[in-house]
């Protein structure tokens, strides 16, 4: 028996890798627009390793955990550091 009415498509999407994507660059996009927007770009500019790797995920390309670990490390200490000047 075939379902065309669509009724599962918005939760079978949001399990799916695009839909996983989609849900991050989601809750992500305001970051890079919002009030938060000049520390974003101080990181970026301090942290270039998380660019390339982003723009490493955006192409499809593997991952290494090391590259992702070191990054996120990188990127947790400028998030403390930036929280002590301004908090």
């Amino acid at each position: 028996k075939s379902d065309l009415t669509f009724t599962d498509f918005a939760s079978r999407m949001a399990r799916s890798q695009v839909g996983i994507e989609l849900g991050i660059r989601t809750r992500l996009l305001p970051l890079f627009f919002g009030k938060n927007r000049a520390w974003i770009e101080r990181f970026l500019l301090a942290a270039p390793d998380f660019t390339t790797l982003g723009l490493k995920h955006f192409a499809g390309r593997r991952l290494p955990r090391k590259k992702i670990a070191r990054t996120a490390l990188s990127a947790a200490w400028h998030v403390a550091r930036e929280a002590r000047y301004t908090g």
